[in-house]
């Protein structure tokens, strides 16, 4: 009997490892995956740039790190919508469920477990991929690349440069409030659909922007007349950075929840 109703560290730890030694074949395939994507991309873009015009090396910097450095941020957003959908799979069939709601484990622990993985960890597990992939990229296009060229590994210094992707500190602040947010909706996702989560969460994603965005342009059109309230772009990214991350922590409380009253027989 559990003794404990929320959390024990020792349950969760000897849960972990459970975890960990179902779903390591699981897992070292999705990184597998992972780097085969990012180091075919990068060799793309290494290839590319290696064929290209000699005015283009006129510099001390790596020709591909503009694409490496676009491609790792898409990348990670998208792998890590797909790992958040991937957090409620063991419930997508009757087996599953039954297996996951008879282990002599509290609902708590169980999701905390599975967020470590597939929220948490990933961005680690992606940060190792992304280097490898990059240090890959280096390896085998300094074999073909002219003398003039410069080829070495990335640098996420690159990132606060004049050809950033991020302009601003508050912008990058912004785009990680986006990410979180975006990932933790895929975790919803994967509690209410836990068959076919991503999909079926990018679709429902898709109409809740959509009707975001319609609802801003007519109320942008309805106030264009009238006095702003909004004196700037630094108020607007305020708002976005609360908003989103008040949706972030709403969403992954409504999916424990949602997991907490999961039954074995699925009625919905």
């Amino acid at each position: 009997m559990i003794r404990d109703t929320f959390f024990s560290l020792p349950r969760f730890v000897h849960l972990c490892r459970k975890e960990m030694a179902e779903d390591w074949k699981k897992h070292a395939l999705r990184i597998v995956l992972m780097y085969g994507m990012m180091t075919f991309a990068f060799l793309w873009s290494g290839f590319s740039e290696a064929n290209g015009d000699l005015y283009t090396y006129l510099n001390s910097q790596d020709p591909s790190w503009k694409f490496v450095a676009t491609g790792g941020i898409i990348l990670c957003v998208v792998f890590g919508c797909i790992s958040a959908s991937f957090m409620m799979g063991q419930m997508k069939s009757k087996t599953g469920r039954t297996s996951v709601l008879m282990t002599p484990v509290t609902p708590f622990e169980y999701y905390f477990s599975r967020w470590i993985v597939y929220v948490f960890a990933y961005l680690l597990v992606f940060l190792i991929v992304f280097k490898l992939a990059d240090y890959t990229r280096v390896s085998v296009i300094s074999l073909i690349a002219p003398e003039d060229m410069v080829v070495e590994s990335f640098r996420f210094s690159y990132m606060k440069g004049n050809h950033s992707s991020f302009f601003s500190y508050r912008e990058f602040i912004v785009a990680i409030a986006g990410y979180f947010f975006a990932q933790s909706w895929f975790v919803l996702g994967s509690s209410i659909w836990p068959k076919n989560a991503f999909l079926k969460t990018f679709s429902a994603g898709a109409v809740f922007v959509f009707t975001i965005l319609l609802t801003a342009r007519i109320i942008r059109v309805s106030a264009s007349s009238g006095p702003s309230y909004f004196s700037g772009h630094n108020m607007i990214e305020y708002v976005l950075v609360g908003g989103m991350s008040v949706f972030v922590v709403f969403n992954w409380i409504l999916a424990y929840y949602r997991f907490k009253e999961s039954e074995i027989i699925n009625r919905f």
